[in-house]
């Protein structure tokens, strides 16, 4: 593995850690009914659980 592919890996990896804590935040003290109550917080934690590699 090149330095580059070590830093776009590093980068992504980091990419799904911020993600995974966003997805966190945002359901923080919720229970079920009212997250599925909530269409803008599954918008949100649906499009951060989705990581791609954007090379």
């Amino acid at each position: 593995m090149t330095s580059l592919d070590e830093l776009r890996l590093s980068d992504f990896l980091q990419h799904i850690l911020d993600a995974i804590e966003r997805c966190q935040r945002y359901t923080s003290g919720m229970d079920e009914a009212r997250f599925c109550d909530d269409e803008k917080t599954q918008d949100a934690r649906r499009s951060h659980s989705h990581v791609r590699d954007h090379r």
